[in-house]
Formats: structure tokens, sequence, C-alpha cells
């Protein structure tokens, strides 16, 4: 038979067994059992006393909700023995609600059960012993949800003979060691298990992953997507792996809720509504992920404190990290381009680090509504503003907070501060391209910090400007000026964090030349580039060597390249393939033939260099670099 028949059949069975069985269900009011008093014959318990050997019964009914019913059955707060059987519930439709609802319970089963029409199916919080077998769940929201705030609250003898959305349920719990891996389907529990391996599963279009008490386990290569809600949900787990795994849905891609430890690596948060979600969670990893095409790339809430934002690349999210009520966290190497806000510190945020950081293309950089945080060694370019400290209608002043060591290029206007911003300092922070301090309330302290359009005088020739100058138009003063750029390298965000070694090339006639340059092999290093770099800074920077894990066809963006450069390809053995010239702000170019190296470097160092055939090479293998 072929398989399209058979499922046609399958699903046709399901039905006609739906509709015979509807028939034998007598209608029945919502339940609502608060306690074990209200196990009576008007909530629809047909038999039993409520014990092991004698449990209550409730079954054969069709219960149909009306609006404003939130539950069909809802029974919370028993310690009574009770089973649900053979019951139908049809049109709980209400978001906050569920077909049924077992809260605080102890000794409950639900089985043969049929739930079709609804928002939700079967709702479990706080609650031990619960068995589920045989029921079938038909949902546009949850099909089972399980919450509690103890390991025991997760166990459940729940088997795959419940389905939903003819998706059997996968529900796990006190396991040590054991592997998953290579499903399909729309849910996953694991609760109260450790060193666990979760790998190469697709769950899509239901409950998602959930874990609960899960710890010191791997969570890689799943492919998580267009889930109801969040796609990973980790609660309660502690120093877990999860790596890449490619993640998509309408709600956060991941969900960490009072977990620590844990390590998000190299994972694709793409076109969630909040990529993710760290909440009352700390000394989390999060690093080398995409982020890119979220409502908001990651939001940090709730306490959340030092967890590491590090190395990861952010694209055209609408906000990139929202920060608020959280301290002690570090973001750190990121590149950040095309955003309304790449940084948002949204409110009481306090002793937060940003640093190293390439935003680009934004029209906020960072805003800035919090105490104590230190922004250092950021490159922040080409936005519309760099810097913000809002107005907040005096609910918060923004003080002592320390903005130094960046390198503000080509913004419209690069720090721009409100009147409730006070007692902040600003130094060694280098402005060019334009985009001066858009305004100040007068009472911050401008100190060191190098003004390209400024004259300064300097008589005495220590690199510090000899008069205070006026920074307008926000009619502030930098009491002492940088009279040059010799520590402007401090501030060149993700470029500065890039391993520095000298590689040699050979060219057309076998002649050795070594050449300084920055290493760009991390998906974040080769995603920012030269992007932002301004043009006084490049005539003293190394070139950029682009490194791949295997040959590929790339192309490569030139946009907020504010100069010409020279770019080369090399096959994985080093051999030259072709080089070109190119112009600032091109958009795409990419070589005709698959590479494993580029070199970015100055403008016609190729043709100089007699580098520009097939006997020219990059030798193979590179040097060992530092990492600054």
């Amino acid at each position: 038979m072929r398989p399209a028949a058979r499922i046609f059949i399958i699903t046709t069975e399901i039905i006609l067994f739906i509709s015979l069985a509807a028939a034998a269900f007598t209608p029945h009011a919502p339940i609502v059992i608060l306690g074990n008093h209200d196990f009576t014959r008007e909530n629809g318990v047909i038999a039993g006393g409520g014990t092991a050997d004698d449990p209550f019964i409730i079954a054969g009914w069709k219960i149909e909700l009306s609006d404003g019913d939130r539950y069909g059955i809802i029974v919370e707060g028993a310690s009574a023995y009770f089973i649900i059987r053979h019951v139908l519930i049809e049109g709980a439709i209400d978001s906050d609600g569920a077909a049924i609802r077992l809260g605080f319970v102890t000794a409950a089963t639900v089985e043969s059960s049929i739930i079709l029409r609804s928002m939700n199916g079967i709702e479990i919080t706080s609650s031990t012993g619960v068995t589920l077998n045989d029921n079938t769940i038909r949902v546009t929201g949850f099909g089972l949800q399980v919450l509690g705030d103890r390991a025991a609250d997760f166990h459940h003898d729940i088997d795959g003979s419940n389905m939903v959305n003819d998706s059997p349920i996968v529900y796990i719990y006190g396991r040590d060691g054991e592997t998953i891996s290579d499903l399909m389907t729309n849910n996953l529990f694991i609760a109260d298990s450790r060193n666990m391996t979760i790998k190469g599963n697709e769950i899509s279009e239901g409950d998602g992953l959930s874990l609960a008490f899960v710890s010191d386990s791997v969570i890689s290569n799943n492919i998580v997507t267009r889930n109801v809600r969040d796609g990973i949900v980790l609660f309660q787990s502690h120093n877990n792996t999860l790596s890449g795994n490619s993640i998509n849905n309408p709600h956060a891609g991941i969900r960490m809720w009072l977990s620590s430890g844990n390590q998000i690596l190299n994972n694709g948060l793409l076109h969630n509504w909040v990529g993710m979600i760290i909440a009352a969670s700390t000394e989390n990893i999060i690093g080398d992920n995409v982020v890119a095409g979220n409502r908001i790339g990651i939001k940090v809430i709730a306490g959340s404190a030092h967890n590491m934002v590090e190395q990861n690349t952010f694209y055209r999210n609408d906000s990139g990290i929202i920060i608020t009520d959280a301290m002690h966290n570090e973001l750190r190497g990121n590149g950040f381009i095309s955003h309304e806000i790449a940084i948002d510190f949204a409110g009481r945020a306090s002793e937060n680090l940003v640093a190293d950081n390439t935003i680009i293309d934004g029209a906020t950089g960072i805003s800035l509504i919090g105490s104590r945080n230190e922004i250092r060694g950021n490159l922040i370019s080409h936005n519309v503003h760099g810097i913000i400290l809002p107005v907040t209608f005096r609910r918060e002043m923004l003080r002592a907070n320390r903005i130094s060591e960046n390198v503000f290029n080509a913004n419209d206007r690069s720090v721009v501060f409100g009147p409730e911003a006070i007692d902040n300092m600003i130094s060694y922070n280098f402005f060019l391209g334009g985009g001066r301090a858009g305004s100040d309330s007068g009472r911050n302290e401008w100190k060191r910090n190098y003004w390209q359009e400024q004259v300064k005088e300097d008589a005495d020739e220590d690199g510090i400007g000899d008069n205070a100058i006026l920074i307008l138009p926000a009619r502030a003063h930098d009491s002492a000026p940088l009279m040059n750029l010799d520590l402007a390298s401090r501030g060149l965000g993700v470029i500065n964090r890039m391993v520095a070694a000298t590689i040699t090339l050979i060219n057309d006639a076998g002649i050795e030349i070594e050449v300084p340059v920055r290493i760009a092999d991390a998906t974040h290093e080769r995603f920012i580039g030269l992007r932002g770099l301004p043009q006084v800074l490049w005539p003293v920077s190394p070139g950029i060597l682009f490194v791949y894990n295997d040959e590929v066809t790339a192309g490569f963006t030139f946009l907020h390249v504010d100069f010409a450069l020279d770019i080369a390809f090399f096959t994985a053995e080093g051999i030259f393939i072709t080089a070109t010239t190119i112009g600032k702000d091109v958009e795409r170019y990419a070589p005709l033939a698959p590479f494993k190296y580029a070199l970015q470097i100055r403008e016609a160092f190729y043709q100089e260099s007699g580098i520009t055939s097939d006997h020219s090479r990059l030798v193979i293998p590179l040097p060992e670099g530092e990492r600054n």
C-alpha cells in the first residue's frame, strides 16, 4: 500500500473512532473539584471512595465549554485517588486555560479520553504520581504542559499511547546516561535526569523540547521549529551544553529559568519572537551563536547575573540584547549589524560590562538606562546614535557609568545624554568621522577623548591638549583632550579580539613575504571583518585573513567598509586563485572558484608584491597567533 493511502486510512479510522465514541458520552457541565470534599455525584463522580483500591471515577461525560469557561475539568488540592476515564472535552479555547488541569494532586489517572477543538490540552501543576495513558488530544496550543518547583513534581507515568495531534507524547524522567536521538515528534519532555545525550531530533509544531531538573547533559544538532510556544525550555537545569541546534519558534527560541552553568554554543536562533530569554539564571555562557531575524535577539531579565554573552553574531533583530533588572553580566566581542537598538539596558541594569563589541548600521548602538555599567573598547560605527542615556522622566537616574576606550565612527550623533544622566565618566574615546556629542546634562565628566575635527594645542608635546575644548552641540567641555590616535587600537571591537599572527606568502618569483594579519576564523569575526573600521585607522592596521573550515563559495560584502582594499583567495592547499581591488561600500563580491582562505589587505598590495598567478602560495599550516 502506498504511504499516502495508508495515512488516509489511518486518519479516517481515527475520525470514525472519535465519532462512534462520542455517541456513548453523556453531556455534563465543566467539572470543578477544589479539594477532596468536591468529589461528588454533582461533579461527575460515578463511583469510588478515593482510596488506592477504590479510586473516585469520573467517566462517560461529554463536556462542551462555553464562553468564559477556562477548564473542562479542573482538580486542585486533592490527595484522594481518582481516575478521569473516557471523557470527551470540546471547546477549551481560553488561551490561559486547558481542557484538563490537575494542580497539587498526588494520585491521578487520566485515560482513554478525548480532547477536541481546544486551545490547550492537559496541564499538570505541582503534582506527583499522575498517570496518563491512551488519550487523544487535538489542540492548537500546547498538548501537555507540566509545571512545578521540585523534581518530584515531574515524576509522572506518561507513555507513548497518549497522542497530541497524531504524534505520541515522549515523556522521560529519572534517567541517567541515556541517549535520545533521531526522533521526529512534536514534543519531548525530559525531567530529573542527568548525563543525557539528546541529539539529532526534529521537534516541530507542538510543545517543543522541555528540560526540567536536567544536569550535565548534551543537547546537540536538533531542529526545534514552529512549536506553539517556546522551542527549548530549561527549568532548574544546570551544567548542560546546547550546541549546533537550529531553533525557530513563534515565542522564545530558548528559555532559561532558574538555571546555571549552562553553555549555549553555536546554535542558530533564527526568526523567533525572542531568540533567547535568560530569566533568574546565573553563570551561563552564550557564545558563537547566530542570532538573526528575531524581534528580540537575547533578553536578560529577572535578576540574572554573571552571565557571559560572547562572540555571537547578531543580524537584523529589532533589538539585539535587552537587559532589565540584571547585574554583573558581560557582553564581550559580539558583532551587531542593522538593529533598531543593538544593546538596550532597559531599566535597573547595573554593574554590567559591554566590551570589545562591534556595532554597525543601526538606529541606536547602545541605549543605557542603569547605573555603574562599563562600556569599553567597542567600535560603534555608522549608526544614527552611538550611545544614548535617554530621558527617563525622573523614573530612574543614570549615574556613575563609565564610557571609555571606544571608537565612534561616522555616527550622526555619537553620544546623547538626557537630563537624568549625572556623574558619568567619558574618557579615552575616539570621535571620528563626524558625529559629536548630541546633548549633555552638564553634570558628567569628559576627559582625555580624541576629537578629530577639533583644533587642539599641545605645547609640551605630552599627547594631552593644553586647554579644555568645547564639545558642540552638547555644550560640554573636555578638560584634557587627546592629541593623537596612539591608543585608538583599544577600541576596535571584534577586530581587536582576533588572533594576531604573521603569515607567509610566496610570490610568483618564489620570494617569501611576511605579512602581519588578524585571523578571522569564527563566524562573528568573518561576519564583521573590516566593516565599521575608520579610514584613518586602516593604513596602520594589519590585513585580515578569513579562514573557513572547508572550501566554500561564499561571497563578501563591503558595506560600511570606508576605503578601498585588496582581497585575494586561496585554496585549502594555499594555492592562489585570484585577487582584486574592491572599492568602499561594494554590496557583494565572490570569486568563481571555491576557496578556504581570503586575505584582505591594503589597496594595490598584490600587484606590488608580485602575487598575481597560481605560482603564488599562502604557506600552510598557518602560524599560531595570540588573541588580544
